[in-house]
C-alpha cells in the first residue's frame, strides 16, 4: 500500500455552535412570554425609548430601542420635540417663555413650564399725562391728571410703540387713554438668542440679543452645549468621543455622530473593542463580560423557515415576503417572523420583485420581473395585487428586446434597471400599471437600483455605481460614477450611507451627505460571495451566498454570523431583506427569518469552503486558515475525523483570539489503488454559539474516478445536464467553446 503524507492549510471562514445537533437543545428555564404584550411589566424599562418585546424563538422579554428620531418626553416641561437616540431620550430645542409684557419675569420651571410673575419694574404706560409709570399686578400704570374733553387733550409722547391716544369719553369721567390694539407686539419667541423689540422712533420691530449664556439650539448636530452669545447661537465642537480606543468618530453636518473603526486596533480585541462595552444597548441575560453590558452568547437567533422554490430575491412590506426565483414567486405571510406561513404563488419564472404602493381598496401593489432566457422566450414585467393572502396579476408587459432586472418603486415611479439598455422610468396608475415615461441611457450593465430623497442609485456590474439625479424623474441625469473593485450587483441606502454588493470583493461603503456626490467610506470583506444588501433600523444584512452576515450599519462592525442551512447540505443566500431587527433570507431553497438581539458577542469560527477537494487522487494538498471573526476568544476543543486511517489533523485543539487567524494542518494518506472515491467528515467542536453549526463540518473528498470531468477528457451522456436546451443532446456543444458555470442566473 502507498502512503503519502502531505500538510494541508485549510483556508477560509464559517460558523459553529456549543449544541450538539444529534441531540435536541433544552432550555432548562422556563419561558417567560408567548408575545411580547406578555412582558409588560415583566423586566424592567427605564427609559421611554426602550420597549418590552417577546424575543421570537426564545421565549423571554427583552428591552430594545425604538427607532431614532421617534417622539418622546425626556421629562423636563423645559424642551421641546425631545427624540430618541439609541434608547435614550434626548431634550430638543429650548422653551421660549418671553410672553412680550415688560411687568412679568418670565422662566421655566422644569415640572411646570413657563412661569410668568408679575413684577414692579418701571415702565411706560404710553400716556403724557402720568408719571412714576409701574409694573403692579402685570399691568403699567401711573400717577396724573388724564382728565380731557376731546382727542387735543391727549398729548402724544412721541413713542411711537406703544399706542395712539385718545379721549375716551365712554368713561364715567372722560380721561385720556390709549386705543385698544394699537400699541406695537413685536414676536418675542422668533429667534433663541433675540428678543425682539419695538424701536419708539421708528415703531418697527428690531431684535434685542438676549443674555450671554440663554441655552439654545443652533440646529447644528456637530456642537454641544448651545448657548447665546452676542445674540447668536452656538456651542462647543462635538467631538463625538465615544472612549473608545479602536474608533474615531467623526460628526456628518446632518447625520450627527458617526463613529468608524481607526485602524489602529488591527482586529480589535480586549473589552474596549466589544460593541456595547459602552453602548446604550446591554444584554438581558447572562453574566456580563468585564466591566461591560455585554454577555456572551449569539446574537443573530434563528426564528423559522417559510417556501421558496429556487429563490434569488425577496422583498418584504409589513404583511407579506416576496421571493423569486427558478419556479416563479412564493408569497409568505410573516405577522409572525418566527412561523412565516406560505399563502400563494404566481408565475413559472422569476428574478426580481419591487414593492409598490398600498391602493384605496387595501390591495397590494407588487412588481415581478424576469430578463429571459431558455425557458422565459420574452423578458417581462408583471403587475400583480395582493388579495387578502391572494396574489392576483393585473398587467403584464412583454417586450424581447427589454431585458428586465432589479426594480425599486421610488417618488410615484417605478424604476427599473434593463441591463446595456441603462434605466427605465415608468409612471405608474391608480391601478398600480405602470406606463413607460422615459429611458436614461449611458449605463453598462444595470442589475439593481434603491433610490433616495433626489436620488437614485444604480448597480451597474461591471460599471460600478451611478448615481442618478431625479430631481425630475422624467429627466434623469447621472450625476456621478463610481468605480468599484468587483462587480456591482446590489445597492441598498439607509441613513446617509449607500451599500454595495461587490460579489467576492466584499461591501462597498460611501457617504451620502450629498446624495448627489458620493464619498467612499470604507469596504466590507464580507469573507463570501456577496450578492445582496439590505439595511433597516441602523442593521446591514448582507447575503454573501454561504451565510448570513448582519453589521452596525453606522461603525460597520459585525454584529453575528448566521448559517441558514444545516450541514451536510450547502446553501445558497442570494437575497435579504432587512424590516426593523429581522433579517429575511432568500436561501435557494427556502424563506429564512433571523432576528438580531443586542447586546451578546461571541466568537465567530470561519472558513470559508464547505468542502475540501483532494482532486482526482494525485493531488494531496488543500487549504485554508481557521479564522476568529468575533469578539471574545475561539476555543476549538476538538478536531477530529471520520476516517482517520486516511485523514488526520493537527493540532488537535485550537485557541484563536478575536480577529485572529491559525493554522489547521490536514494530512491525505491517499490509499494504493488506482481508483478510489473517498469521502470522509471533518468535525469540530466549539464555543461559537451558532445553533446551526456546532459542532462544525466539512466534507473531505479524495476521488480518483475516472468519470470525473478533466481537461482534455471526453465529454459524456452523463454530462447531458451542461446541455442549455434541457434536451439532453450534446451536438450543439462540439466544436464550440464550454464554459462551465454554477447557477448562470448570475
Amino acid at each position: 500500500m502507498r502512503h503519502t503524507t502531505t500538510t494541508i492549510v485549510l483556508l477560509g471562514l464559517l460558523a459553529a455552535a456549543c449544541v450538539n445537533q444529534d441531540e435536541p437543545f433544552v432550555d432548562p428555564r422556563p419561558p417567560q412570554c408567548a408575545t411580547s404584550a406578555d412582558c409588560a411589566g415583566a423586566i424592567e424599562i427605564t427609559s421611554p425609548c426602550m420597549i418590552p418585546i417577546c424575543v421570537a424563538g426564545a421565549s423571554t422579554c427583552a428591552a430594545v430601542a425604538v427607532a431614532d428620531g421617534t417622539a418622546c418626553d425626556d421629562g423636563d416641561a423645559c424642551s421641546v420635540q425631545d427624540a430618541c437616540t439609541v434608547g435614550v431620550c434626548r431634550p430638543g430645542a429650548p422653551l421660549v417663555c418671553d410672553d412680550g409684557n415688560l411687568c412679568t419675569d418670565d422662566a421655566c420651571d422644569p415640572s411646570a413650564g413657563c412661569t410668568h410673575v408679575p413684577n414692579t419694574a418701571a415702565c411706560d404706560d404710553g400716556l403724557a399725562c402720568t408719571s412714576g409709570d409701574v409694573c403692579a399686578g402685570g399691568t403699567c400704570s401711573g400717577a396724573g391728571d388724564c382728565s380731557c374733553t376731546g382727542d387735543a387733550d391727549c398729548a402724544d409722547d412721541g413713542n411711537l410703540c406703544n399706542g395712539q391716544v385718545f379721549c375716551d369719553q365712554a368713561a364715567a369721567s372722560p380721561t385720556c387713554a390709549v386705543v385698544p390694539d394699537s400699541k406695537i407686539t413685536c414676536d418675542t419667541g422668533a429667534d433663541a438668542c433675540a428678543t425682539a423689540a419695538c424701536n419708539p422712533a421708528s415703531g418697527l420691530c428690531e431684535p434685542t440679543p438676549r443674555p450671554d449664556g440663554t441655552t439654545c439650539d443652533d440646529a447644528d448636530p456637530c456642537t454641544k452645549d448651545d448657548v447665546c452669545t452676542a445674540g447668536a447661537c452656538g456651542g462647543a465642537v462635538n467631538d463625538c468621543d465615544d472612549k473608545n480606543p479602536c474608533t474615531v468618530a467623526v460628526c456628518h453636518p446632518k447625520l450627527g455622530c458617526l463613529v468608524e473603526p481607526n485602524g489602529e486596533c488591527g482586529e480589535c480585541a480586549g473589552l474596549q473593542c466589544l460593541p456595547c462595552a459602552y453602548g446604550s444597548q446591554c444584554a438581558t441575560e447572562g453574566a456580563k463580560i468585564g466591566d461591560t453590558c455585554c454577555a456572551e452568547g449569539d446574537s443573530l437567533v434563528y426564528l423559522g423557515q417559510g417556501q421558496a422554490a429556487e429563490a434569488v430575491d425577496i422583498e418584504v412590506d409589513d404583511t407579506h415576503a416576496y421571493l423569486c426565483g427558478g419556479f416563479g414567486v412564493r408569497m409568505n405571510r410573516i405577522t409572525n417572523p418566527a412561523q412565516p406561513k406560505f399563502e400563494s404563488g404566481a408565475l413559472s419564472r422569476c428574478q426580481r420583485i419591487a414593492v409598490g404602493p398600498k391602493l384605496a381598496n387595501g390591495d397590494q401593489v407588487v412588481w415581478f420581473a424576469h430578463h429571459g432566457d431558455t425557458w422565459v422566450e420574452n423578458p417581462f414585467l408583471a403587475t400583480y395585487h395582493v388579495v387578502g393572502d391572494l396574489l392576483v396579476q393585473k398587467d403584464i408587459i412583454t417586450e424581447a428586446s427589454t431585458l428586465f432586472e432589479g426594480m425599486t418603486y421610488h417618488a410615484g415611479f417605478l424604476f427599473s434597471a434593463v441591463h446595456a439598455s441603462g434605466l427605465r422610468v415608468y409612471s405608474v396608475d391608480g391601478a398600480g400599471k405602470p406606463q413607460l415615461a422615459t429611458e436614461l441611457s449611458g449605463l453598462t450593465n444595470a442589475w439593481k437600483v434603491a433610490g433616495t430623497e433626489g436620488a437614485l442609485y444604480v448597480a451597474d456590474g461591471e460599471g460600478g455605481l451611478k448615481v442618478v439625479d431625479i430631481a425630475d424623474p422624467l429627466a434623469p441625469v447621472i450625476a456621478q460614477s463610481l468605480k468599484t473593485d468587483g462587480v456591482a450587483r446590489d445597492v441598498a441606502v439607509h441613513q446617509g450611507r449607500v451599500f454595495v454588493a461587490l460579489g467576492g470583493n466584499g461591501v462597498a461603503v460611501f457617504d451620502a451627505a450629498n446624495p448627489l456626490a458620493l464619498e467612499p467610506v470604507a469596504t466590507i470583506e464580507a469573507g463570501g460571495s456577496v450578492q445582496a444588501v439590505s439595511a433597516d433600523n441602523g442593521l446591514l444584512g448582507v447575503a454573501a451566498w454561504s451565510h448570513l452576515a448582519v453589521y452596525d450599519a453606522a461603525t460597520l462592525k459585525l454584529l453575528g454570523t448566521e448559517d441558514v442551512k444545516l450541514w451536510p447540505e450547502f446553501e445558497q443566500v442570494f437575497g435579504v431583506a432587512m424590516r426593523d431587527d429581522i433579517a429575511y433570507v432568500a436561501e435557494w431553497e427556502g424563506l429564512h427569518t433571523v432576528q438580531y438581539v443586542p447586546g451578546y458577542v461571541a466568537p465567530d469560527l470561519w472558513i470559508k469552503d464547505e468542502l475540501v477537494d483532494f482532486g482526482l487522487g494525485d493531488v494531496n494538498q488543500r487549504g485554508v486558515l481557521v479564522r476568529n471573526r468575533g469578539l471574545t476568544t475561539l476555543e476549538v476543543t476538538s478536531i477530529e475525523v471520520s476516517d482517520p486511517d486516511l485523514f488526520s489533523v493537527s493540532p488537535a485543539s485550537l485557541t484563536v483570539a478575536p480577529g485572529g487567524v491559525d493554522l489547521l494542518e490536514i494530512t491525505f494518506n491517499a490509499p494504493a489503488q488506482t481508483a478510489f472515491n473517498i469521502k470522509a467528515t471533518l468535525t469540530m467542536a466549539t464555543n461559537d454559539p451558532d445553533p446551526g453549526q456546532n459542532p462544525f463540518k466539512l466534507h473531505l473528498v479524495g476521488n480518483a474516478s475516472e468519470t470525473q470531468l478533466n481537461v482534455g477528457d471526453t465529454l459524456g451522456p452523463e454530462f447531458g445536464f451542461l446541455d442549455p436546451t434541457g434536451g439532453g443532446q450534446l451536438d450543439n456543444l462540439k466544436g464550440n467553446v464550454i464554459v462551465l458555470a454554477y447557477f448562470a442566473l448570475f
